[in-house]
């Protein structure tokens, strides 16, 4: 029995605990984690990951999930992890450039000593763009260019242009590889179930323009909203999905991108670009989601793995069943005054929570592809299992193409 103290010399959120996961994989122990504090003002998405449990922890912590297949539940304290260590190895991953006590490592070690028990250190060695672990596997860990970690060659299906999907992915792409890394893991997961490579567009939401949107569109057969913490992009978001709707782009939203999806929907249906989300413009006008707390009946914080019931009829019932477990993270939910309005205009609402009183998932009648949800699918997709959600979304798009391609052959 032992704990395994994995030091790893970087602040990047998105590899916070991942090369440590490797470890607990190769030696068959338990993983846990020390309380870690980021610059949310540099990147605010850095503790978005939502553990089943009900907490929000570092991003990169979906990374060892991946590779463990474990959840990895909520910080623990010293104690906690001596307790772990009792009965099993445990390993501790150790950023020091992170750590909210920076002498944790030492009293840990302390602690364990006087305890009787045996302390390990390893040193993570960055190399050639990998990860190595000195004593430990043979071959460097690296990450793919979908940002999933891997002791193999770094994969991906190829991009010969028969078999290449170009998504746009919403967001900055220093955000996606560095600081909140599930959403692109989870297209590189669907795109290999789906047996194409996928060529990510990475979009930049500030700043964006009509016209910025149609130059994007016109390059990218299908588009991904993510969620996030950074209101400013949400202007960017809204744009993007009013695009998708004007040249009915397939397009999916998870969390704050369902919530622009919904409110592109509503500003057309209602004619007015007043209408907003309170998070983003609590001054708006016609506000298309309010704060939970609103409702005496829901609470104002929804956190961690939720089930939620999926409409009968729906398109989203044909790819997750009567129910599904969704982890969840938001203080907001769909303005319930303004559904009658969004389902003239054909937004079907395809999922709720246990009350009813929560929409956790939309769709568009008569779009090929317009479906978000309220929580984080990206969360719990997997290299070989991707989320359902998701891979519906890369196929979709691929059989439009596969159609597209078809017409302009027959012209030819």
């Amino acid at each position: 029995m032992a704990i395994i103290l994995v030091a790893h010399d970087t602040a990047e959120p998105a590899l916070y605990g991942a090369v440590a996961a490797a470890v607990a994989q190769e030696r068959s122990a338990s993983l846990t984690h020390l309380p870690a504090i980021f610059d949310t003002r540099r990147h605010a998405d850095a503790v978005q990951h939502v553990a089943a449990i009900g907490a929000l922890v570092p991003s990169g912590l979906v990374l060892a999930e991946r590779l463990l297949g474990l959840d990895v539940g909520r910080e623990a304290g010293l104690g906690d992890v001596l307790s772990l260590g009792r009965s099993g190895d445990v390993v501790v991953p150790w950023h020091a450039s992170v750590a909210a006590d920076r002498r944790a490592a030492e009293h840990l070690s302390e602690q364990a000593a006087a305890s009787g028990m045996t302390v390990e250190h390893v040193t993570v060695v960055e190399e050639n763009g990998g990860f190595r672990i000195p004593g430990h596997a043979a071959h460097p860990w690296r990450r793919d260019r979908f940002g999933r970690l891997t002791e193999t060659q770094p994969s991906g299906l190829p991009l010969a242009p028969e078999a290449r999907l170009r998504v746009g992915l919403v967001g900055a792409e220093s955000d996606h590889r560095h600081v909140y890394p599930a959403a692109l893991a989870a297209l590189g997961d669907a795109g290999d179930a789906e047996g194409v490579g996928i060529d990510v567009r990475f979009v930049s939401p500030p700043g964006l323009r009509r016209q910025d949107v149609d130059a994007v569109l016109d390059e990218v057969d299908g588009l991904v909203l993510p969620g996030g913490s950074d209101m400013s992009n949400v202007p960017g978001q809204i744009l993007m999905a009013a695009g998708a709707l004007r040249r009915v782009t397939p397009v999916i939203g998870l969390c704050l991108g369902m919530q622009t999806m919904a409110t592109a929907v509503a500003q057309k249906a209602l004619g007015s670009n007043d209408a907003n989300l309170a998070e983003a413009d609590p001054s708006a006008p016609l506000k298309t989601f309010t704060p939970l707390c609103e409702d005496v009946w829901l609470p104002a914080h929804r956190l961690g793995e939720k089930t939620v019931r999926v409409a009968e009829g729906s398109k989203l019932r044909e790819v997750l069943g009567a129910e599904a477990r969704i982890r969840c993270n938001h203080r907001f939910r769909l303005n319930p005054e303004l559904e009658p309005a969004l389902g003239k205009a054909g937004l079907v609402i395809s999922a709720r929570d246990d009350t009813g009183r929560i929409a956790d998932a939309i769709e568009l009648a008569g779009h090929p592809f317009y479906c978000g949800m309220q929580g984080h699918p990206e969360l719990t997709s997997r290299w070989d299992a991707p989320h359902p959600l998701i891979r519906a979304f890369v196929r979709a798009c691929v059989d439009i193409l596969r159609r597209c391609r078809s017409r302009s052959n027959d012209r030819d």
